[in-house]
């Protein structure tokens, strides 16, 4: 225990409590990180000695990982219950299996338990309905999806709990969040092979899970199934007294707030703007040739160029709408207006979309001037109208957190956040108003 006091530095009695319960498990510690508190990002691992870019640093036993075979045997073990993995998904699993600890604080998993943070409350579930409407659509339908998934996930649990143990909804939302924000893809290397019975894919891994994001960092992680242990190694060169990243996923600002309660700014080069509330929604047919080529939804403005996905879509749009000869209405939903207009017939739609695949094949640059010109004026209006609200939020966080103050707490946190993805996003669909026009100017 001494040993591994000495190698892995720690600053409280609940992480070196944690690192002697890893070590009693068969970890070895090592010498290269520590366990420290950031300003920003609060706890997280930093470097004692140089970390090379793709040397492997951090070697986690299969003991220490928590995967849904451990709550299956768990469950077999402790309550008599055979069918715990068939009946419940990886996550519903995990939520469980911690929900359970938490009801038992004297456990063998306590050390680790005690290393998760008590709360969660700056994710998208947790997000109070005043600061939440001033957010972007795309945060608003991200945490209404959360919330579903939350609550789907709850009635699965506790209808197979059916009294087995008592587990209450506020213990559950946390554990749930817990998984949420802090699982691992296990991502086995050798993969096993076709013929191997189903394999967990997500884990949850002690001490790994301290490790903080950078948008900037390539993250190489993975099970090795030889060796039996969690391997991390990253791109990156790290000095010592620097913190240890890793990446959770190409992820922009608003994303990284539904799903982990923080968000970089604008240093993340993820950003984007998404605009599909914007774009509205074509009558049927149109919908679904966009989804058959892969054009449907998931549209975005970065800034940095004009969106070939964005383009696509509108032409296509906007061709019906010349067919029907209507003035497409921009801005909002691409679409004819007025009840007495025939939509085209099936020949003469799928003579449409055979013109319009050529775009998408490369064939032709684009449609003609004239659909062009149309589609670049509703990209127009589109970014001027998204533009529009986020002004109109971001002034409206400016004076709530000039009347709540800087207070440290939860709002105040949350206030901060939306605050600064607006004025991100403003910047970027101001740079897209500039390439928009530029791009306008050169084609006409």
């Amino acid at each position: 225990m001494a040993q591994a006091q000495r190698e892995l530095q720690v600053e409280t009695e609940m992480e070196m409590a944690l690192v002697q319960w890893m070590h009693a498990k068969g970890f070895a510690p090592g010498k290269n990180v520590s366990i420290q508190d950031f300003e920003g990002t609060g706890r997280g691992l930093v470097a004692e000695s140089p970390i090379e870019p793709n040397v492997p640093f951090l070697f986690i036993p299969e003991l220490l990982i928590v995967t849904s075979l451990t709550v299956d045997n768990y469950v077999e073990k402790t309550f008599k219950r055979k069918d715990a993995a068939k009946s419940l998904s990886e996550h519903q699993l995990l939520a469980l299996f911690l929900s359970i600890q938490k009801n038992n604080p004297s456990n063998d998993y306590s050390p680790f338990m005690h290393s998760i943070p008590p709360s969660f409350d700056t994710v998208g579930h947790k997000i109070p309905k005043d600061i939440l409407q001033h957010l972007p659509s795309d945060i608003r339908n991200m945490v209404a999806e959360q919330r579903r998934n939350l609550k789907s996930d709850w009635t699965a649990v506790s209808t197979y709990l059916d009294g087995l143990v008592d587990v209450t909804y506020d213990v559950f939302e946390w554990a749930w969040s817990a998984v949420n924000t802090r699982c691992v893809s296990l991502n086995p290397q050798p993969p096993p092979p076709p013929s191997a019975p189903p394999q967990p894919r997500t884990a949850l891994i002690p001490l790994f899970d301290m490790l903080n994001h950078s948008p900037s960092i390539t993250v190489h992680a993975h099970f090795n199934t030889s060796t039996r242990t969690f391997t991390l190694s990253t791109d990156a060169r790290t000095e010592p007294g620097s913190q240890v990243f890793i990446s959770y996923g190409p992820h922009e600002d608003a994303r990284l707030l539904v799903e982990y309660g923080f968000i970089v700014g604008e240093s993340n080069h993820f950003n984007c703007v998404k605009v599909d509330d914007a774009m509205g929604v074509p009558e049927e047919k149109v919908k679904r040739a966009l989804e058959v080529h892969g054009m449907w939804g998931d549209y975005t403005l970065d800034g940095e160029d004009v969106s070939l996905r964005v383009l696509n879509a509108l032409r296509l749009r906007v061709l019906v709408a010349m067919d029907l000869q209507q003035q497409p209405r921009v801005g909002a939903n691409v679409r004819v207006r007025g009840s007495k207009v025939n939509p085209p017939t099936k020949d003469n739609f799928e003579s449409l979309l055979k013109e319009w695949k050529r775009v998408l094949n490369g064939e032709i640059e684009y449609l003609s001037v004239e659909n062009e010109k149309k589609v670049y004026a509703a990209l127009k209006r589109i970014c001027e109208n998204v533009l529009d609200e986020r002004k109109i939020s971001l002034d409206w966080f400016k004076r709530q957190r000039e009347d709540y103050g800087s207070s440290g707490s939860t709002r105040s946190t949350l206030l901060k956040y939306g605050e600064q993805i607006c004025r991100t996003e403003i910047k970027i669909l101001q740079s897209s108003q500039r390439l928009i026009e530029a791009r306008r100017e050169a084609l006409f």
